[in-house]
């Protein structure tokens, strides 16, 4: 297992990317922890072009090459579309938030483009506004799902039983929301390690980072 951190995305006061900060904010926090998770919920993917979340993977991926990129899309089409510029840099891990309909022909058009890489269906019910069935993503050619947001504690149990896929942690700071017994919870789950929202993260969540380390070296 690993920890990973959804990463915000950094915006200058006109409102553009500030990619110097993303920079400087992605690398810090890939000196902390194991991967990134770019351009999900909490990176403001609804707010960013195509060529702005292309930047940001490709910035990501310079400090991380492990990152996960998030290539999702309202149309199948357009998740395509970014997938096929991911794996012209050098991206190898995936997620896709999934669609309120068609999930198995919608991760298979994704599949045809990114191979063998990794591909994680992302489903977050309270940012993303769809809860999918988990037999739907059992029968998807996916590698599994990151769980974020507030998806209630019987939701992640039932996603690992249908299919055996990680579970991701909601995100939030992790020295609130990221103690050793949620650890230990998504560790019986096979899942991912936890989030955070901040870039700079206090002394505290730096502590609370190496303990998780700690278990999963231990235990994981």
């Amino acid at each position: 297992m690993e920890v990973v951190a959804a990463v915000p995305t950094p915006f200058r006061a006109d409102g553009d990317v500030d990619f110097a900060a993303a920079r400087a904010g992605f690398g810090y926090v890939a000196s902390i922890v194991d991967g990134l998770f770019v351009a999900g919920a909490e990176g403001e993917f609804p707010a960013l072009s195509a060529d702005e979340r292309i930047g940001l993977f490709e910035v990501a991926l310079a400090v991380c090459p492990g990152a996960i990129v998030h290539i999702g899309a309202s149309e199948v089409r357009n998740a395509v579309a970014m997938a096929e510029r991911a794996v012209e840099l050098g991206a190898r891990r995936f997620a896709a938030a999934t669609p309120s309909g068609g999930i198995s022909v919608y991760y298979q058009r994704i599949r045809d483009v990114v191979g063998n890489a990794e591909l994680y269906a992302y489903v977050d019910p309270e940012r993303l506004g769809v809860r999918p069935d988990p037999q739907a993503l059992a029968e998807a050619d996916i590698t599994g799902t990151i769980l974020g947001g507030s998806a209630g504690a019987e939701y992640p149990g039932r996603l690992y039983r249908a299919s055996g896929t990680a579970a991701a942690f909601p995100r939030g700071r992790i020295s609130q929301e990221l103690g050793i017994p949620l650890v230990k919870q998504a560790w019986a789950l096979r899942g991912f390690g936890g989030t955070t929202t901040r870039m700079e993260l206090a002394p505290s969540e730096a502590a609370a980072i190496a303990q998780v380390k700690h278990f999963l070296a231990e235990f994981g």
